[in-house]
């Protein structure tokens, strides 16, 4: 079984430590209308995944929308790849609004651009789970709901960071 830890922090904060203020697991507030009328400015969320086995294929990052099925990969609203090297990789998700998000992120060994599964039908590559979420028999299965974290506007020009470890 793979054991997934996923800690929201800011760029100074280890994993563990508290939430800071831009960013929120769980929270289910409406979303912050701009007071002026004008758009939102945009927002930076790198997500720094480690513990992957190896450095084979790529890790993949997907970023979902409220009401979206997180288990349907083509329902993700973004799509971060990229190489891994050290065991840990570093995804960006540009350009987004304030606003609640869920995040998977998965070890895409063979480079099939899928989640390949055993003969069980579990997931035989890593993953990861924004919220703390840890899949297992009480947990269920992942949802939007579980995974969900709120985006709020940094303060200073420092993107958002989400620490995903995969073990």
């Amino acid at each position: 079984m793979i054991k997934t830890t996923a800690v929201v922090a800011s760029v100074a904060c280890a994993i563990g430590m508290a939430l800071p203020d831009r960013i929120r697991a769980g929270d289910s507030s409406p979303e912050h209308a701009p007071v002026d009328g004008r758009a939102s400015p945009a927002i930076t969320l790198e997500v720094q995944a480690m513990g992957f086995d190896d450095d084979s294929g790529h890790a993949i990052a997907l970023l979902y929308r409220p009401g979206a099925n997180v288990l349907d990969k083509s329902a993700a609203f973004a799509r971060a790849t990229s190489a891994i090297h050290g065991g840990g990789v570093l995804l960006r998700f540009p350009d987004l609004a304030e606003g609640e998000y869920a995040l998977v992120v998965f070890h895409d060994s063979n480079d099939n651009g899928i989640i390949d599964h055993n003969f069980l039908h579990l997931p035989a590559e890593q993953l990861g789970f924004s919220n703390g979420f840890h899949p297992g028999i009480f947990a269920g299965l992942p949802t939007f709901e579980k995974l969900r974290f709120r985006l709020d506007l940094p303060v200073g020009a420092e993107p958002a960071v989400l620490k995903v470890a995969v073990e």
